[in-house]
């Protein structure tokens, strides 16, 4: 169910709002708490972003029979409140590390809403958050796993907005891959992986469509597969190529990979790599799979 609600936040220019809120329809009148859990987790990053406005998607749940849900609450809470008063609220759990029950931030969160709102003026407090972070429950060992994770995976991103800010995004991406080409398991290392996604996630919300040749570049410096240095994998390529069944290149396998299809294929080449990949045939095949169990209606279509 993400990967098909997902195709929808890698649009050029970012996700239409009666999209998404038509996929939350859709999951919620299915009856199957899974799907519209699975809506939940896409719709929640985009809130926190502010590239989604939660009013109609909160009006549509009050909507519905039943109490609503205080995860909505919150997430209204939170976009009513100004700029200011995000910033103060982010702040005050940072520097006491106690939770905000009102829009239900602890310091993880708090961390992740101003990180996603480029509240980069706050990245002292968090970077000393980051150094002894509250355990919250989460235990010592697990409270210095998430910390690690977020310096790894966020932080990064929020020093990259200095300046040329697209080029700083490049240079991540490209700094990550190299390592990546050095290890014996690439997709081993979930921070760096998580990096990628999220400056090209950026990158596609930008629209600019000039980045599609720096991003082919950086796919194209990942290694193919060896297995096709073999000559008779080669022979097998070259007659699948003439009958039309797969693209000029080599595909690239791995999850920074897909991602920079994805990129690529969103900022103006959607026929980039699909032959290769069949990305978009799959979608297809996943929503009938859906609709056939009842979470989609039989008349949803991709965009």
């Amino acid at each position: 169910m993400q990967d098909v609600v997902e195709e929808e936040v890698w649009r050029a220019g970012g996700p239409r709002p009666e999209r998404m809120l038509d996929w939350l329809k859709q999951a919620e009148e299915s009856g199957k708490p899974e799907a519209a859990s699975a809506v939940g987790e896409v719709l929640e990053p985009l809130f926190s972003r502010r590239w989604l406005d939660p009013t109609p998607f909160v009006e549509y749940e009050q909507s519905r029979p039943g109490k609503l849900n205080v995860v909505w609450q919150q997430e209204l809470a939170l976009w009513k409140m100004s700029a200011a008063e995000r910033k103060h609220a982010y702040s005050e759990v940072l520097r006491t590390g106690k939770p905000n029950d009102a829009v239900g931030l602890a310091w993880i969160g708090a961390i992740g809403r101003a990180l996603d709102e480029h509240m980069d003026d706050l990245l002292p407090e968090i970077e000393a958050v980051l150094e002894n972070p509250p355990r919250l429950g989460l235990g010592t060992r697990s409270a210095a796993l998430s910390a690690e994770f977020i310096r790894g995976a966020f932080l990064p991103l929020a020093y990259a907005r200095s300046g040329d800010w697209e080029a700083n995004c490049l240079g991540l991406i490209r700094e990550k891959l190299e390592v990546q080409a050095r290890m014996a398991y690439p997709n081993s290392d979930p921070a760096a992986n998580r990096l990628i996604r999220e400056a090209l996630l950026e990158l596609v919300h930008s629209g600019n469509r000039k980045l599609v040749a720096p991003l082919k570049a950086l796919w194209r410096s990942i290694k193919p597969p060896a297995e096709m240095d073999r000559p008779e994998n080669q022979r097998i390529w070259e007659q699948l190529l003439k009958q039309g069944l797969r693209d000029p290149e080599y595909g690239r396998e791995g999850f920074a990979a897909g991602c920079l299809v994805r990129a690529i294929q969103a900022l103006g080449e959607p026929s980039f790599q699909e032959k290769n990949s069949e990305r978009h045939k799959l979608l297809e095949d996943s929503k009938k799979r859906l609709v056939d169990a009842g979470w989609l209606r039989p008349t949803a279509t991709l965009p």
